[in-house]
């Protein structure tokens, strides 16, 4: 019983400290592939809410990455997610930046 006490305890704090996030709105920048991408991210109740990512990255590519990350982070609750495929180095960009977002609200 102990150990299952212990247990519910750490995963307690665990799910808590994932969202260990100031309310706010922040802002974070990283490089692309071939343009600087900037990272809009709202937090709302500890969680993220919103990711608005804007630049002007590798066109074709960027489109997919803008359009399809933020709910990619939102879902995760962190900047920890898998990248566009073909668009790497762009998808690289829009994580560094909401990760550099996301710094600023802990």
């Amino acid at each position: 019983m102990k150990k299952f006490l212990i247990i519910v305890a750490a995963t307690a704090f665990v799910c808590s400290s994932a969202y260990a996030y100031k309310d706010g709105e922040y802002t974070g920048e990283a490089m692309g592939k071939e343009a600087k991408v900037v990272a809009n991210v709202t937090i709302k109740g500890g969680k993220i809410t919103a990711v608005k990512l804007t630049g002007s990255d590798t066109p074709g590519l960027w489109d997919a990455v803008r359009d399809g990350m933020p709910a990619k982070f939102i879902k995760a609750q962190s900047a920890d997610v898998k990248a566009i495929s073909g668009a790497s180095l762009s998808s690289g960009g829009a994580i560094g930046a909401v990760k550099a977002a996301l710094e600023k609200a802990k």
